[in-house]
């Protein structure tokens, strides 16, 4: 029975599931490009997917040693030298997944460990990409990524950091609420000037209806931490919902600003 033992692994961490167990709902899945799948097949490499990463095991070939015939000893295993370069394509089974992840840079993109456990992005040329292969072609290219791992460095854990983006929240009042002076007020804000604010929104959902826009464009959390809540604007301050509904990936429109530029807003639509 062939003996593997592990060499690397590769873990793929998301700012949007922070503090979220379910991360693996991205469902990312690593396809070797076609050299690297030859390169795999020739020194024994087996690839052991996850979630949100991979392992890459070896099988270990069993090394002939020469006795010493005077005391019996034989000298140390050789450690294997080189390195290996491998390179892998990488798609998502969550159509969301593009939504909430915050590139800073125009695709196609390419991570690489480049002497370091944290990989880091480069936008890639349009014709180093691999378009040929099957995954790709079913399913959009999120990133690609290159590994050159030592062979005598020993099982390492490699990483990539991916940043959740960032959106305006857009809250749409109907119904008795929207004919109330209304405010949000940010309860985890020590005072009302350093919490994250709201302002009237020029765009409505009909003719009687009221918008509020976040003043500053917000992380977004697969499960958000934010805790907003709605009262009557004045003196008295009056409760109308203790903990207002926090915006999703899956309901996004766009905003026109004073100015004319364009924003990308997250929407929640609340009827009382």
């Amino acid at each position: 029975m062939a003996r593997y033992l592990p060499m690397f692994a590769l873990q793929v961490r998301h700012e949007f599931y922070e503090g979220d167990a379910t991360a693996g709902r991205m469902g990312l899945h690593f396809t070797p490009d076609a050299n690297s799948a030859i390169t795999m097949q020739q020194e024994n490499l087996l690839l052991r997917r996850g979630d949100a990463g991979f392992e890459i095991w070896q099988e270990q070939r069993e090394q002939q040693q020469q006795i010493n015939p005077e005391d019996g000893t034989a000298p140390p295993l050789a450690k294997p030298t080189g390195y290996l370069d491998l390179r892998f394509l990488v798609t998502a089974s969550d159509p969301a997944f593009n939504s909430y992840t915050d590139w800073n840079m125009d695709k196609p993109i390419q991570f690489e460990n480049a002497g370091s456990l944290q990989l880091s992005a480069t936008t890639q040329l349009a014709d180093e990409v691999e378009t040929n292969n099957f995954a790709w072609q079913r399913t959009p290219l999120q990133f690609s990524l290159r590994l050159q791992h030592a062979l005598d460095q020993g099982m390492t854990q490699y990483e990539i950091l991916l940043k959740a983006k960032a959106l305006h929240w857009k809250y749409f009042f109907t119904g008795a609420a929207a004919r109330k002076s209304l405010q949000i007020i940010d309860l985890d804000s020590e005072s009302k000037d350093d919490g994250l604010s709201f302002q009237r929104s020029s765009a409505v959902v009909n003719s009687t209806g009221l918008a509020f826009l976040s003043t500053m464009p917000i992380p977004m959390r697969s499960i958000p931490t934010q805790r907003f809540q709605l009262r009557e604007e004045g003196a008295n301050g009056r409760v109308l919902m203790r903990r207002m509904p926090n915006a999703s990936i899956h309901q996004i429109g766009k905003e026109r600003v004073p100015g004319g530029q364009t924003l990308v807003v997250a929407e929640i639509y609340i009827h009382q």
